[in-house]
């Protein structure tokens, strides 16, 4: 296999981005161009082998390198928009990458397709750390925060965090769920994004001026949010949250936090932006 060949190289490169001394996480001086370094593989690398990727799959350093990075990096929107990319990239679904057709007609096309389904997976598992959607929402609450100083820069990062989510979301569980019979990984996400205020999120961007930027994201992630999601175990799991939200909310007969509202909201945005409600295009941006 001659992506064991690349792994050794694979945790020198990542390691370089930062390192923990105790408590601390230390980012490295050269971790910019680190990141460029392995975007630029990621986006050259064969697309009938996807050797550069198949590595990664095999290591740690999506949770020990990339989202231990993006929880100690501030103020540096380069090196954020940077792992981002990095993270979306490689979160993009295997039928995005490979001609599965003629990839599943041969034992070497079916192991590549085995391991970088693996990669996916592990991507997910290592989004069941609260900090990694925490870290995105607040990215994305400081953008909007910026009110008319947003700039197109600041909607791209926007864009990027929601096709971030969007992948990571879309990615099927193939390891069987949580261990004990727990919460899926689905919807242990999707409680950690609404126990971050993830839907008062989803309004300023749907209400927000730039929203042309996203909105098409948008339509894809909404749906996924809600993919086999019973609306009322999700009200009655996060009954404390939805309870203060209401009462902020003004005297209209149906509260704007209300997950049928958000559907409706969609399905409008999808309307308008002329694709059917409820189906999204897992294509890499």
């Amino acid at each position: 296999m001659d992506w064991m060949l690349v792994n050794p190289h694979i945790n020198r490169t990542f390691s370089g981005l930062g390192t923990y001394i105790g408590d601390k996480y230390c980012i490295g001086p050269n971790c910019q161009e680190i990141l460029v370094e392995i975007l630029h593989k990621l986006t050259v690398e064969d697309c009938n082998v996807r050797s550069f990727r198949r590595a990664i799959s095999f290591s740690q350093v999506i949770k020990k390198d990339l989202l231990s990075l993006l929880y100690n990096v501030k103020n540096d929107p380069k090196v954020i928009d940077l792992i981002v990319k990095i993270l979306v990239n490689l979160t993009v679904p295997v039928e995005c990458l490979l001609p599965l057709n003629i990839m599943l007609k041969t034992d070497q096309g079916r192991n590549t397709i085995y391991e970088l389904n693996w990669l996916l997976t592990s991507c997910k598992e290592a989004f069941l750390d609260p900090r990694s959607t925490c870290t995105i929402i607040v990215y994305i609450q400081e953008i909007l925060d910026k009110g008319d100083k947003i700039s197109p820069d600041d909607c791209e990062s926007i864009n990027n965090f929601l096709l971030l989510l969007r992948n990571i979301l879309h990615i099927p569980e193939v390891r069987g769920g949580a261990p004990g019979g727990g919460a899926s990984h689905q919807n242990h996400i999707v409680w950690n994004l609404f126990s971050q205020h993830l839907d008062k999120v989803l309004i300023q961007l749907i209400t927000n001026q730039n929203r042309s930027y996203w909105v098409m994201v948008m339509v894809q992630l909404i749906p996924l949010i809600y993919k086999d999601q019973h609306v009322g175990t999700l009200q009655r799991l996060l009954n404390h949250w939805f309870d203060e939200a209401m009462s902020e909310s003004s005297d209209d007969n149906e509260s704007n936090t209300s997950p049928q509202n958000y559907q409706r909201i969609a399905d409008m945005i999808a309307k308008k932006g002329q694709i059917p409600p409820h189906k999204h295009n897992t294509n890499h941006h």
